[in-house]
């Protein structure tokens, strides 16, 4: 029978073991790091323009969609379009219905009054695509431990729509 010196053997596992186990430490490090950038690079990239689109617009009630421009509403459906494949699955679920109320609307302002409909399909649906990018990028606040530009837009959007104004703060 052999004897088995038990001190050598693990002179020689417990390196090994250290070395896979450093190493698979170190590859989830990297992983969730990695996964916090590119979070970090969609906020940055698709929500925050957004956000800076309704704040510099007051837009805190869906009354005010009805003012403005063609061009103004052209100005949001370009940044959600240019950015869409940034956004997460709640957002791009109800683009569809945000591109087709947008197609109706500039039929209706070139005057084809079969599209009487479109300035509150359109309302509709952007005010559907701006709660999903809100709560989108409320998450990915609270995740990154961000500002809460989202949240704090939120917050003025309830007062304004109890109050018909927003306090300056």
């Amino acid at each position: 029978m052999m004897n088995i010196n038990w001190w050598n053997l693990l002179s020689y596992i417990v390196p090994i073991i250290s070395i896979f186990l450093s190493n698979y430490l170190g590859s989830k490090y990297s992983e969730k790091s990695d996964t916090r950038r590119e979070m970090k690079e969609r906020y940055e990239t698709a929500y925050v323009p957004f956000l800076k689109k309704l704040y510099a617009g007051h837009m805190f009630s869906d009354e005010l969609l009805k003012s403005g421009a063609i061009s103004s509403k052209g100005i949001f459906f370009d940044l959600i379009s240019q950015n869409l494949h940034l956004y997460g699955p709640s957002v791009v679920s109800v683009y569809p219905q945000l591109y087709d109320a947008f197609l109706d609307l500039l039929e209706f302002e070139d005057g084809n009054m079969q599209y009487s409909a479109a300035l509150s399909n359109y309302k509709s649906a952007f005010s559907k695509i701006t709660a999903s990018m809100l709560l989108e990028a409320s998450m990915l606040e609270a995740e990154l431990k961000l500002p809460g530009l989202a949240q704090s837009f939120q917050i003025i959007r309830v007062e304004y729509e109890q109050t018909g104004k927003y306090t300056k703060r």
